[in-house]
């Protein structure tokens, strides 16, 4: 196989190319080649199974169950590709059961015909990967030509060359769908080796105008840097006007803007040929437990002869009511505040502009308390001449960054004299008792829910809560009292206890006859009074672990810190995020 490859100039630049990616490295070709005659025994199975790997790529295409197996099994994109590449690999029975299923739905109401019986209609990838989707829809096609073409090389002929189009970047990819459409090179295969936001279709194909575009575009521009730039915006862009009916497969980041994206929403939001798009909060659902899409994805059909509203996720919605996409179900409820004061009227943000890795944060509590991120410690110390803002007031303090959860995070109060840095976002008040209702009211699942209609990435600024309606901040609210003051219906009040909110917990109302336990992740504790304990397997109580005050755990734990020729105990405070009350009935 190595020999192959040295004699074949194509097969070389694409090994070339590959050990770039891997190991950073061209011209290893004879490196291999001695290794492999050295140490590689060919009475071995692993020798055996790619003599067989090689043959059975032999015309694979005539034995699909085989084919889908290999693509599923070996094909699929490896992590270093995904991330210099944007590949995210599709499961061939999403494509078949959802996405070409939906549009054969489609096509069979609106134009009263089988999709797959027209010979007529053109079919481009321009992001194939390995083929999946092309790959799909030829076998479809091969089905439902039956009649029309009945010789099944004429129809195989007339299908890869005359109604399948695919453009790639990656050449081991393109080498692949050679490999899979033409191996033996008997087709004019219409596939296009290169950047396809570049490529004039009408000079490549001889096409300007495709039936349908479809595929899973890639994601980012480069996936191994901070804060990648999306890219598959570019595509929806870039083809939206190419053709009668565009779909793919995106993140859903795009609902929400940032990053880039703001003008795509608003071009895609005021749009009214956009007839469904199909959303999953889990990407994990679609392309399996490896695969983690901050705000999730979601599958789209743009039709350019349909002028009507979007049906999303089984809803009919006119996307430009807000500035961010949703179910029509939560119109109600957000004009039912769009008049309220609102939670960000006590917005600070990152307010004291200090990051966790400031020079000037030190670990002498002489100086001013600076809460800082959890792998940092927690607790650091500033001198007050590097705090240039403010600070002398209460404040309630969240994480800055949740994670994929559609919730606050660890939540806390900051006293008078206490700063904290970007890890953190505040919400200033006049004083304690404010602090502690406005802290017990961020507990409430409205808030929590109204946050969660527009955290669409990890991060939680100003525009997520801006539709967070403020209660007085006089009393230590509890989910009951919320819906009464706001005066919400049954059905509004039905509407949030039902939404499912990643990473949020509902608080139980607490029975005085059970004991209160504090759940920290997989870890619980007995509160009595504002202490701590540890819970036994039999259910009884353990060793003091701590205090809760102000919804904070605080561990308690002894270090030895020397100094010189003495030593002296220190208490050393942590505080562990992510907690809730809890009740439960000792058995």
């Amino acid at each position: 196989m190595l020999n192959d490859i040295k004699e074949s100039n194509e097969l070389l630049e694409i090994f070339d190319d590959q050990c770039l990616i891997w190991w950073n490295k061209k011209g290893l070709i004879n490196i291999i080649h001695d290794i492999i005659n050295k140490y590689f025994d060919k009475s071995s199975n692993t020798y055996n199974i790619s003599i067989q790997f090689k043959m059975s790529i032999q015309s694979l295409l005539d034995r699909p169950k085989e084919l889908l197996e290999l693509i599923s099994d070996c094909l699929k994109p490896k992590t270093i590709e995904k991330k210099t590449f944007g590949e995210v690999f599709t499961p061939m029975d999403f494509i078949n059961n959802k996405m070409l299923k939906d549009i054969e739905d489609y096509w069979l109401t609106n134009k009263n015909e089988n999709i797959w019986t027209n010979e007529k209609l053109t079919w481009y990838d321009p992001a194939s990967g390995m083929g999946n989707y092309p790959i799909a829809i030829y076998y479809k096609l091969m089905e439902g030509l039956k009649n029309k073409i009945p010789n099944e090389e004429q129809r195989k002929k007339h299908i890869i060359e005359k109604q399948l189009y695919m453009g790639e970047l990656n050449k081991k990819n393109c080498f692949v769908i050679k490999q899979i459409f033409n191996i033996n090179n008997e087709y004019n295969l219409n596939l296009y080796e290169g950047n396809t936001l570049n490529i004039k279709t009408n000079e490549v194909f001889g096409i300007t105008t495709f039936d349908i575009i479809i595929g899973n575009p890639p994601y980012n521009e480069e996936l191994t840097s901070v804060g990648a730039k999306p890219l598959y915006n570019k595509f929806i862009e870039y083809y939206v006007n190419k053709c009668n009916l565009l779909s793919f497969i995106v993140p859903s980041r795009w609902f929400a803007g940032g990053k880039g994206l703001d003008k795509f929403r608003d071009m895609m939001i005021n749009r009214t040929d956009i007839l469904y798009i199909k959303h999953y909060d889990d990407a994990c659902k679609i392309f399996g437990n490896r695969i983690s899409i901050e705000g999730g994805v979601n599958y789209f059909l743009i039709d350019k002869d349909y002028n009507g509203l979007c049906d999303y996720n089984g809803s009919k919605v006119k996307f430009n009511t807000f500035d961010v996409i949703l179910d029509s179900k939560y119109y109600g409820i957000i004009n039912k505040f769009i008049n309220n004061n609102k939670i960000t009227d006590l917005y600070l943000g990152r307010y004291f502009g200090i990051e966790s890795n400031d020079k000037n944060l030190t670990n002498d509590d002489k100086l001013i308390k600076c809460y800082v991120s959890q792998q940092k410690g927690f607790i650091k110390y500033i001198d007050k001449k590097f705090v240039k803002k403010e600070y002398n007031f209460f404040k309630v303090i969240t994480a800055e960054a949740n994670g994929s959860a559609g919730c606050f995070g660890n939540k806390f109060i900051g006293n008078p004299n206490e700063v904290h840095t970007g890890s953190y976002i505040s919400f200033k008040v006049s004083n304690e008792n404010e602090a502690k209702s406005l802290l017990s009211y961020m507990k409430c699942k409205l808030p929590n829910f109204m946050l969660s209609l527009r955290k669409i990435s990890q991060h939680i600024n100003e525009s997520v809560c801006k539709w967070i309606p403020l209660p007085p901040l006089n009393k230590e609210w509890i989910d009951e009292e919320v819906y009464k003051y706001f005066k919400l219906s049954e059905d509004e009040i039905k509407l949030i206890k039902e939404t499912k909110i990643s990473g949020y917990n509902d608080i139980k109302p607490i029975n005085e006859n059970e004991p209160k336990i504090i759940k920290d992740r997989r870890k619980q504790y007995y509160l009595i009074g504002d202490k701590l304990y540890k819970i036994k397997k039999d259910k009884s109580q353990g060793k003091l672990f701590g205090s809760y005050i102000d919804g904070k755990i605080i561990e308690e734990s002894t270090n030895i810190i020397n100094d010189k020729s003495k030593s002296k105990n220190n208490k050393e405070v942590n505080i562990i995020e992510n907690n809730e009350i809890l009740t439960v009935s000792k058995k």
